[in-house]
């Protein structure tokens, strides 16, 4: 849970899927194909990837709009639980040392 980078006083949830150092090959609108994300900064994105405002939109987010980590779904009950803490996809080269990255290198 973030606030909006644009209009700071609005709240809007998105997972965060890169942090510092990653790169991330991006979707449109976003003008460039792939993007290194800068220090103290994430990437975030909707779970609606086409129907979402999120980083392809406005970029790399600051870390210091990250208020809080949302851990479950609640609604709708057919989406009940446990929000997985997983890679998406194979649009993202996770720096070394990131727990991901970690992870991936020894499976």
């Amino acid at each position: 849970m973030d606030s909006h980078p644009d209009q700071p006083e609005k709240t809007v949830i998105k997972r965060i899927v890169a942090l510092e150092g990653d790169v991330v090959q991006t979707r449109s609108p976003y003008p460039e194909a792939h993007v290194r994300i800068p220090r103290g900064h994430c990437w975030v994105e909707g779970d609606e990837m086409f129907h979402s405002r999120d980083s392809n939109h406005y970029g790399p987010v600051p870390l210091g709009l990250v208020r809080s980590k949302v851990e479950y779904v609640l609604y709708p009950f057919n989406r009940f639980g446990r929000i997985p803490d997983k890679p998406r996809g194979n649009r993202i080269r996770y720096a070394p040392g990131h727990k991901v990255y970690n992870r991936l290198d020894h499976e």
